[in-house]
């Protein structure tokens, strides 16, 4: 190469990055009082005197008297920083000078704000208690089983601050009694405290962050979850202390209270495993028999259900002791939509696996063998037999929607985990949405293998909440969706035309979510009432785990009525023909 030549290639090269500095100079220039906020600006401007100029005038006046005008703007700019500032930064070589593209879109965004915003996420709230039963003080039995007892609990500060005749001298108000101890019956009195931290350790899944001696017992081999849930029983402490003798305890369970003969036995007075958690109103059981039955209000419940399972499901725990006695609701009246949670998880499989091994019939296989999914109740023990438990809370799950929509579980008196078949379930309500009923005989089916996934199944209920005034399948054809058609599928052939066809089809779903999030933020500060309380945290866990590929999955349950019926006129849940449209649905 001549001289001229390499002169030239130096003299062109530096003329680049020359017009690269004049540019990004010229931007900084332009940007710069974004990054001061419009926020500050709008502060000074409220301080100077009132302009002669009517429009500066409107301007200074709107500052002074309401911060509509300007934190719109400072929120967003702090969000940008946010956002930038988290987001991974991947750097690649152009031929001509360093690019860095940052790969996040709508999706990702909602799903940050969603999932780390307490005003969406009350799951990321935490409250501190003692960790002593000297400082609580225990009121009414709520309830009592084969391994436990639970009464009213509140702590003794609380009680010198409340009067109880604030509460129209209800003895036991949720506002008087807040909490709810659980006392595990601990049969083999003279259990040192490392073994019960073993043996009832499986009772604290659901808390974040268990006691130190529960983890020095290794409690079941499992490991704490790093964050709770909002549709998964709260738990705030728990310790080990003496076993108390309350005054109903000798009629309700006297075998689990240590004998005199005992105590001449035993060197130290006997201990067992206290649980302080959330109190809750009542189960869900209750509330399906004393309740008017509304298949708005049961839709909310149900998703909640199976979010509480996609966040297990996530975790690789099985809770095998899937009922209505074990969900717990919240409300404070009975038009509200209760708050739903799922809870007892004294019979979990937390081990980091779903399959166990089932060897002898000595091994436990959970509770409630009515609601034992098919795969695990028709299992018959020898060398080499697994037990699956991947999907068996998502089919127990499913016969809780019959319970909810028709306030009967087949499970318990007409059909068999053990011997049914898919024809066998019967008809689910005419009235309720199509789309969940196809759900939950999908969710039921006995080859686990053509069951969804909990993910898949609880997307299909929050997409069905959409109030757009029309059914879900109509309004995402007016929003340019091809109904049946998958974007990764489309984006992953050989046609560059199909390719071009499955992003625009990924473009058109994060408006549409990103519509659905605007909607969820807009009731919630407008209008409050628009959407309930239950709802709203619905939507917003759905949102803080939004994925694509999860909501084309779910999308194939909304074709049109008659499409279903079509595809479905050969099996026996095809009688099921008389609908009520989608449109009269929402109104429920």
């Amino acid at each position: 190469m001549s001289i001229r030549a390499i002169a030239k290639t130096i003299y062109r090269t530096a003329e680049l990055i020359a017009q690269r500095i004049r540019i990004r100079s010229n931007l900084v220039r332009i940007l710069k009082p974004a990054r001061v906020g419009f926020y500050q600006v709008g502060q000074q401007a409220a301080r100077l005197p009132l302009s002669r100029n009517a429009f500066l005038r409107t301007f200074q006046l709107a500052i002074r008297n309401s911060r509509l005008w300007v934190r719109p703007f400072a929120t967003l700019n702090h969000h940008r920083h946010l956002i930038l500032r988290n987001q991974p930064i991947q750097i690649g070589i152009h031929p001509n000078f360093l690019t860095i593209q940052r790969n996040y879109g709508t999706i990702e965004r909602i799903r940050d704000l969603f999932g780390s915003n307490v005003r969406y996420n009350q799951g990321l709230l935490s409250t501190s208690l003692p960790d002593q039963l000297d400082a609580y003080e225990i009121g009414n039995h709520i309830a009592c089983g084969c391994n436990a007892a639970v009464y009213e609990l509140r702590t003794r500060a609380s009680a010198e601050q409340h009067n109880p005749t604030e509460f129209y001298g209800k003895p036991g108000s949720l506002k008087l009694y807040p909490l709810a101890l659980k006392i595990m019956f601990n049969y083999q009195f003279d259990l040192p405290e490392k073994h019960l931290w073993q043996e009832m350790g499986p009772e604290l899944i659901p808390m974040r962050q268990p006691p130190r001696d529960a983890l020095q017992g290794r409690m079941a081999n499992f490991k704490p979850l790093k964050r709770t849930h909002p549709n998964v029983i709260k738990l705030h402490t728990a310790f080990v202390d003496c076993m108390p003798v309350l005054p109903d305890a000798k009629k309700l369970y006297p075998e689990a209270l240590p004998s005199a003969s005992h105590y001449e036995a035993l060197i130290t007075e006997p201990k067992t495993l206290f649980i302080v958690m959330k109190r809750y109103r009542m189960t869900l059981r209750d509330y399906i028999v004393s309740y008017k039955r509304n298949y708005w209000s049961g839709r909310v419940m149900f998703g909640q259900l199976l979010e509480a399972i996609v966040f297990l499901y996530d975790h690789k725990i099985s809770h095998r002791d899937m009922k209505s006695d074990n969900v717990l609701l919240d409300f404070d009246d009975e038009d509200e939509v209760p708050h739903l949670v799922l809870s007892d998880f004294g019979s979990a499989l937390a081990k980091g696996s779903w399959e166990m091994d089932y060897s002898n019939e000595g091994l436990d296989l959970g509770g409630n063998l009515s609601l034992r999914a098919p795969e695990i109740r028709r299992l018959k023990p020898g060398v080499g037999v697994v037990a699956n438990f991947e999907l068996a809370d998502t089919w127990a799950a499913g016969t809780l929607g019959y319970e909810i929509f028709t306030r009967n579980n087949p499970f318990y008196s007409l059909l068999s985990s053990e011997t049914y078949e898919d024809s066998f379930l019967p008809l689910l309500p005419r009235r309720l949405h199509y789309a969940i009923k196809q759900l939950i005989y999908q969710m039921l089916k006995v080859d686990l293998n053509e069951r969804p996934l909990p993910q898949i199944a609880a997307n299909v209920i929050s997409i069905s909440l959409f109030r757009f005034g029309q059914g879900v399948h109509s309004f995402l054809e007016d929003c340019g969706f091809l109904m049946g058609w998958n974007a990764k599928q489309l984006k992953d052939s050989f046609s560059s035309t199909l390719k071009l066809l499955g992003a625009q089809l990924d473009k058109k779903l994060e408006e549409v979510t990103e519509l659905y999030a605007a909607e969820t933020i807009l009731s919630k500060m407008i209008n409050p009432t628009v959407i309930s309380n239950a709802e709203m945290q619905l939507r917003a866990t759905f949102l803080s785990r939004v994925n694509r590929n999860e909501i084309w999955q779910a999308l194939e349950y909304f074709y049109d009525e008659e499409t279903y019926q079509r595809q479905n006129s050969n099996g026996s849940v095809s009688t099921d023909s008389a609908s009520t449209p989608t449109s009269t649905l929402l109104s429920f």
